[in-house]
């Protein structure tokens, strides 16, 4: 924690940084957070007529140029495969160089091949890039590097296309309520791949042997299901047109190509969650009860007063919906740890979801997380990963507070149930604030919603698996 690098380059989720060693890695970027670097100075331009001068040759099929070393910094422009371009000065693994048209810039090292130049060279004849060339949007920036392994999303891909290199000839939407279809025409049969990101949500489909052609770089649709779609020129040799899908929260999609393989289909929706409650037996579990309080607030809250209280509205909101649940704690009396999770398992419980509120000794802290537990990554701990994140994301939209995030932990009611299980903390007992909101009617409403809703999304998407 603290520690300060140089970003070197991105992919998905992921960030190449200079370690303090000098050495390179890759490191998620929910881990750390981007700020802009103080201005440095700019090394002094090397002549390109001296000896030892250098130039880069351009190897990325669309490389962008940036104000500064790092892609902390602005894009100014690209440069395009094949340009040889004369080096100015080097930072790190970012490469000053002159630009075709005259002007200054920075690219990334590991996108251009390095060259000495002769001693007195003709000055080179600028490479010209493709007529009307196509910006690359921020998701599908080029990178020749792999991060390891994209933990931001799940994919499919169709077989390569090895025909001739078609256009994209328009992309049409027409949203009904909550239903969007979008319409991809192109000039040549083609082949695509689909895959999710996350934070925020995104559908990419990259059409595979495509150039953009008409597409618009940005559509706005401003759906219930979609906020904007972006294209851009994702990859040459072979072609890739990326298109790039800004979804609303609570979306699913599905993907399909035509019989003559020209057209792309691509419907997003916002499911009907009210039916998948039913005939669900839901285990709901209120943290703590007597003689064990739970953490204690500044102004006498009692945490198993608020948990109990939250996991009976989430039980009528549940059982309003047709699912069964069944509570391991009722009334005052505490009720031991194992003997909770006997109770979900005798019942064969579709799911179990544990409500508690946090603490910590600094009081400033604040904040909602969720947790799994940190064993083996079974399917059970696999389900439960995917049960707290909607919940975990339903939890921050409606409180409104501070998102720490899904996380692991070995507690028992996680470690010893048979289905997928998670624990809400909720928010904390000891921030005055929290403690003075989680007393009100409000606060306990938006939880028990949220915490339903977060269940109806899990049972939709296991539904349509």
């Amino acid at each position: 924690s603290g520690n300060t690098m140089q970003v070197l380059g991105s992919a998905n989720d992921w960030y190449n940084v200079r370690l303090p060693s000098g050495a390179s890695g890759w490191i998620a970027n929910w881990l750390v957070s981007v700020i802009t670097a103080p201005a440095s100075p700019v090394p002094p331009p090397s002549r390109s007529d001296d000896p030892g001068g250098r130039n880069a040759v351009v190897t990325g099929s669309v490389v962008n140029v940036r104000g500064g070393p790092g892609i902390i910094n602005s894009v100014v422009g690209q440069v395009y495969q094949g340009n040889t371009l004369p080096v100015l000065g080097q930072s790190s693994d970012w490469v000053r160089v002159t630009l075709p048209n005259g002007s200054t810039g920075w690219v990334a090292g590991w996108l251009v091949s390095m060259q000495t130049a002769p001693v007195n060279p003709t000055p080179p004849t600028p490479v010209q890039p493709p007529e009307k060339p196509t910006p690359v949007p921020v998701d599908p920036t080029p990178t020749p590097l792999e991060p390891p392994g994209n933990q931001s999303g799940n994919g499919s891909t169709t077989t390569p296309n090895k025909g001739n290199v078609g256009k994209g000839l328009s992309l049409t939407v027409n949203s009904t309520g909550a239903r969007t279809n979008t319409v991809i025409k192109t000039s040549t049969s083609c082949t695509f791949s689909q895959s999710v990101l996350t934070n925020p949500d995104r559908l990419v489909v990259d059409l595979k042997g495509i150039e953009p052609g008409n597409l618009a770089l940005v559509t706005n649709v401003n759906s219930q299901t979609v906020n904007q779609i972006r294209t851009g020129h994702f990859q040459r040799n072979p072609d890739v047109t990326r298109v790039v899908f800004d979804l609303k929260d609570g979306v699913l999609y599905d993907v399909s190509i035509s019989s003559d393989s020209k057209t792309v289909t691509v419907q997003t929706y916002i499911p009907d969650i009210v039916g998948s409650y039913k005939g669900k037996i839901i285990a709901v579990d209120a943290g703590h009860g007597s003689p064990d309080p739970g953490a204690i607030g500044k102004l006498g809250t009692k945490e198993k007063d608020i948990t109990i209280d939250i996991a009976k509205r989430v039980k009528n909101l549940l059982e309003a919906r047709g699912a069964k649940v069944i509570m391991t704690r009722t009334g005052e009396a505490e009720i031991g740890l194992y003997r909770r999770t006997d109770i979900a398992n005798a019942a064969r419980a579709n799911i179990f979801v544990s409500i508690h509120m946090n603490a910590n000794d600094n009081r400033a802290i604040g904040g909602t997380s969720t947790y799994v537990h940190n064993g083996a990554k079974t399917t059970r701990v696999q389900e439960s990963e995917r049960l707290a994140g909607y919940i975990q994301s339903e939890l921050v939209k409606t409180l409104g507070l501070r998102d720490i995030g899904v996380k692991y932990d070995n507690f028992a009611v996680l470690r010893t149930t048979d289905m997928p299980a998670v624990l809400c903390e909720v928010a904390f007992i000891s921030n005055l604030s929290e403690e003075k909101y989680m007393n009100t009617d409000g606060f306990k409403n938006s939880a028990a919603e949220a915490i339903v809703k977060g269940i109806g999304r899990y049972f939709v998407e296991k539904r349509n698996a």
